[in-house]
């Protein structure tokens, strides 16, 4: 990790640690509003489709105080899994390209716009949706253990005064990120090296990961994780403060009560 950061800093200076920011800022916004959005839909019409129940806010379901089953929340979880996928795909596709084109001489790109530009040019929606079965493999898995891990460590932490629950919202959130990232790296060194590959390097996602593994190892699907753990904690620690401080705000003055009536 230290040998690539001098040798950014060395190559295009602090501009170079924020090169492809502008992409994944644009789209992870959506996503993930997409993500957590869809789970408490899905959550919601489950529990009265199945059981009859009340319907819940969002707070409540990941919370896991809600009637639902096991089964319920992965098949909630994997609906908002897929919706994070198909929309951060392309974001994701151009983040890559903009990152490491230093390292290719025909790819020249002018920032974000010019490389969206370029690469439908080149092919279309398929090209910016390039490792999208990979992508979906990784968001469900993972969008499956960052609910699920959330909701159990909200259950054994300190529920009381708004400081603790302040508190351990913010721990669990982090944790539920750093285990989601632990789980699904692999899945994302693959899709990748799949997206900066030159045409025709691999076949699927599948040959992508058993050439990478036949030439460099299993550390080769680990390369990067201790940064991407402290990001994942910092990141989603915000992520899920931001989520329940909203819904709390929202219970308070009553906003969609009457939403599902």
């Amino acid at each position: 990790t230290l040998t690539i950061a001098t040798d950014i800093w060395r190559h295009e200076g602090v501009k170079g640690f924020y090169s492809g920011v502008a992409a994944p800022m644009s789209g992870v916004g959506f996503a993930t509003a997409a993500q957590f959005g869809v789970y408490g839909y899905v959550s919601n019409l489950l529990s009265r489709m199945r059981y009859g129940g009340d319907v819940h806010n969002l707070s409540d379901h990941l919370q896991n105080v809600n009637n639902l089953d096991v089964f319920d929340k992965v098949i909630s979880a994997t609906c908002g899994g897929v919706a994070y996928a198909l929309i951060i795909a392309p974001f994701e596709m151009v983040k890559v390209r903009l990152q490491t084109q230093l390292y290719f001489d025909h790819r020249r790109y002018y920032g974000a716009l010019s490389c969206g530009r370029i690469l439908y040019k080149e092919g279309g929606l398929r090209k910016l949706y390039l490792g999208l079965d990979v992508m979906l493999l990784r968001d469900i898995i993972g969008s499956i253990v960052y609910f699920g891990s959330y909701g159990l460590l909200r259950q054994a932490l300190p529920q009381g005064d708004a400081r603790e629950n302040i508190a351990s919202t913010l721990f669990a959130g982090g944790c539920a990120g750093m285990t989601q990232w632990a789980l699904i790296f692999p899945l994302d060194t693959i899709k990748t090296r799949q997206q900066i590959a030159k045409k025709g390097t691999y076949i699927d996602w599948v040959h992508c990961g058993r050439v990478l593994y036949r030439k460099e190892g299993l550390q080769a699907f680990y390369y990067g994780l201790n940064p991407a753990l402290i990001r994942a904690f910092i990141g989603n620690a915000i992520c899920f403060g931001g989520v329940e401080a909203a819904m709390a705000t929202m219970e308070r003055f009553e906003i969609f009560e009457n939403e599902y009536e």
